[in-house]
């Protein structure tokens, strides 16, 4: 098992009652498939939305505008609460914030 699939498997039997639940993507499923290149592990997803980079390039000056923020830092910093209390999983990798749930906030998105 690699050390995705077992983080990942880590957030879908974590405690479902945290507000940052549902800021976290889990994986759906997990399967190898063999070509004559080898054997390759695919994961499953639901579909993301675009990054908040992305987004940002919406606005003005590719920025997101100060009234937003707080409608975006307060699910992220729910979601990373949840991987770091729920799961005790801390990233240490390439951090890309998408906008997973964040839209639930967002009445016009």
């Amino acid at each position: 098992m690699t050390r995705e699939i077992y983080a990942l498997r880590r957030v879908n039997t974590a405690a479902k009652r945290h507000p940052g639940r549902r800021y976290v993507r889990g994986m759906l499923d997990a399967c190898e498939l063999a070509s004559p290149g080898g054997k390759h592990l695919c994961l499953v997803f639901e579909p993301l939305r675009e990054s908040l980079r992305a987004f940002a390039a919406h606005f003005k000056g590719d920025r997101l505008p100060p009234n937003l923020l707080p409608l975006l830092v307060k699910p992220i910093l729910q979601g990373l609460d949840f991987s770091h209390t729920e799961c005790k999983l801390i990233h240490t990798g390439k951090f890309r914030i998408t906008l997973v749930s964040v839209q639930a906030n967002l009445s016009w998105f």
